[in-house]
């Protein structure tokens, strides 16, 4: 399957997923046609797949937070770290309530409305990594719809 996608891209972006695992980053435009192809390739859903890598990535990559309050604390620490890893893009989080808060992803170069399907997947299953249960992250509103920022409100039980 991973050389099926691989053949799918163009060579630069190929050559970008290959270099990522040495450079430990790569370009946003990258993630993107490298979404773009699993897609293809799957021939499922839009928004399930994508929803389902940013699940998957989660899983790959966060620890649980210890700690009171440690969702909020997560998602405030990813938000000024990285903007969920969009280069040059600032993350404000917002705790809205208890279970209840509110990414805004500005100053992005870039974006794409794949991207935040992904990026609402991550945060979902961000939460059940915190032992939370049902979450939701709904794209309240994202720049490739024409609005000004992407938010993200996160509710969960």
């Amino acid at each position: 399957m991973v050389r099926r996608v691989m053949s799918a891209l163009p060579a630069g972006i190929a050559a970008d997923v290959e270099l990522a695992p040495i450079a430990g980053w790569c370009r946003f435009e990258t993630l993107v046609a490298l979404d773009a192809a699993i897609l293809e390739i799957c021939g499922r859903s839009g928004r399930d797949v994508l929803r389902d890598l940013g699940r998957y990535a989660a899983h790959l990559s966060v620890n649980q937070t210890p700690g009171p309050d440690a969702l909020h604390r997560f998602f405030r620490s990813t938000a000024l770290r990285d903007a969920l890893f969009q280069e040059s893009a600032r993350g404000v989080y917002e705790d809205v309530g208890p279970k209840h808060g509110r990414l805004s992803i500005i100053a992005a170069p870039c974006f794409s409305a794949a991207w935040c399907e992904s990026a609402a997947g991550y945060l979902e299953h961000v939460a059940v990594i915190h032992d939370a249960s049902h979450p939701d992250a709904t794209i309240s509103s994202c720049r490739a719809s024409g609005d000004e920022f992407c938010v993200f409100d996160i509710r969960w039980q």
